[in-house]
């Protein structure tokens, strides 16, 4: 009983911490005057017919730790602007602010949205105030390991879109075939995502345990259906996770897929181990490590909605009580 309360105790002291370490990590100090700023693209940039939207992460003395903080840039689309890519490093001259709302009423928090995603400054940038200095050659030493790997990972999974066109996918087939596969969403109109909205299945589209299941049935078939004994049963389960997480980290690492990939694991593991596959604590344990890493996933309505749905599943048994769970032996995915 003492061991469970100071655990407790420590659980929320390192969350007040981890929290407020992720909010001071937003803070960043607003200037009026344009200023030159190096950075670098950290993720896919998004275009619109007139713009182009750009996640980057800011260099003050070089990379490393001070490379923490994320901005959104805006620039007006032209030939250059619409072929920037993960990994590019430019500079650009602009006046940096925190994010804010327009102050409509009933407007979306546009806001508050990018502080979740751990976006501390936006700004436009006009099409003479930035130039590119160089695209990313693999493996830059001022950056993380961490950093290299997810843009690696972008730009694999722009090859992988490439080689959709090259089989002659198109159009809404193109756009729903790399939502589905690969959790691109940049390339669906806005008629075919209202057109989903109006019949209330968008969740279809956004990457979850749903999706998951198809690649741990295939996993189940063939990695685990037939070993059952000895060290095949740790190696069929090892190479089972590593191709599960790495699938989500392929797909970009949204919050509801991480969430899949976290009960995945625990589930085989307790299996292996002759315990109950699905609980409660397995479910509690997958979102307190999920707030460990970032604590900015509790804001996030994926990460909400993935494990309140989640919470309705009480006995492990019956596949009914959960919709889109698939059960095969003693593994079974949500």
């Amino acid at each position: 009983m003492n061991f469970g309360i100071l655990l407790l105790l420590f659980l929320f002291a390192f969350g007040v911490w981890r929290s407020f370490c992720a909010w001071y990590v937003l803070s960043f100090p607003e200037s009026e005057d344009s200023r030159v700023y190096q950075v670098i693209l950290s993720d896919v940039p998004r275009q619109t017919e007139r713009t182009v939207y750009a996640e980057v992460l800011l260099a003050k003395r070089g990379f490393g730790k001070a490379s923490s903080q994320k901005l959104m840039l805006t620039f007006r689309k032209d030939s250059l602007s619409s072929r920037l890519q993960p990994g590019d490093e430019l500079v650009f001259k602009g006046a940096v602010r925190s994010p804010r709302n327009r102050g409509n009423p009933g407007e979306f928090d546009f806001a508050e949205y990018l502080s979740v995603k751990g976006i501390s400054g936006q700004a436009f940038v006009d099409g003479h105030s930035w130039r590119l200095i160089r695209k990313y050659r693999g493996m830059d030493s001022r950056l993380s390991l961490w950093m290299n790997l997810r843009i690696k990972e972008l730009l694999f999974r722009s090859y992988l879109l490439d080689m959709y066109r090259e089989t002659g996918l198109q159009g809404e087939a193109l756009a729903l075939f790399s939502a589905l596969t690969l959790g691109d969403k940049s390339g669906l109109p806005q008629d075919l995502k209202d057109i989903y909205a109006g019949v209330v299945v968008s969740h279809i589209l956004a990457l979850s345990g749903m999706h998951l299941t198809f690649l741990v049935t295939l996993l189940n078939w063939i990695l685990l259906r037939y070993v059952r004994r000895g060290w095949g049963k740790w190696i069929a389960a090892s190479a089972a996770i590593v191709i599960v997480w790495g699938y989500t980290f392929l797909a970009g690492l949204p919050v509801s897929l991480i969430r899949a990939a976290c009960m995945y694991t625990l589930m085989l593991m307790g299996s292996l181990m002759g315990r109950s596959g699905f609980s409660i604590n397995s479910l509690s344990f997958s979102a307190v490590l999920m707030l460990c890493l970032n604590p900015l996933f509790l804001y996030d309505m994926g990460f909400q909605l993935s494990f309140l749905a989640m919470g309705y599943v009480r006995d492990s048994k019956d596949c009914q009580s959960c919709v889109g769970a698939v059960c095969h032996g003693s593994y079974r995915v949500c």
